[in-house]
């Protein structure tokens, strides 16, 4: 098993609403599912400066989602974190798509 540490790269860039509108670049799933599967999982996210953030498994994060999905010109979703704090989409690392793809798809991982 790999560490999750060694998922995270150096300079994250942010997951801008553009960005959560395009598939991954290496699955080619929607990012936007990737997300949602992160949050029910309890997956960890990196933000963009280099932290981790547990997404609360939530109904308000999943109709942030929903929410985000329909609209036309969509802006950075609000969403919550397990310690109740309030994290930007636009926060989270772009990378950790990849990441929560391969994790989710290929490997488990230990925290530290």
């Amino acid at each position: 098993m790999k560490k999750f540490k060694s998922f995270v790269v150096e300079d994250m860039r942010p997951l801008t609403p553009a960005e959560f509108q395009k598939p991954n670049s290496q699955t080619g799933e929607p990012r936007l599912e990737l997300l949602v599967k992160a949050i029910i999982s309890g997956t960890p996210l990196p933000t963009v400066d280099k932290k981790t953030v547990f997404l609360a498994n939530d109904p308000e994060n999943l109709k942030a989602v929903d929410q985000f999905k329909k609209e036309t010109k969509p802006k950075p979703m609000s969403l919550k974190t397990k310690e109740g704090d309030s994290i930007s989409s636009s926060k989270l690392g772009k990378s950790l798509i990849s990441v929560v793809a391969r994790v989710l798809a290929v490997e488990p991982i230990i925290l530290q």
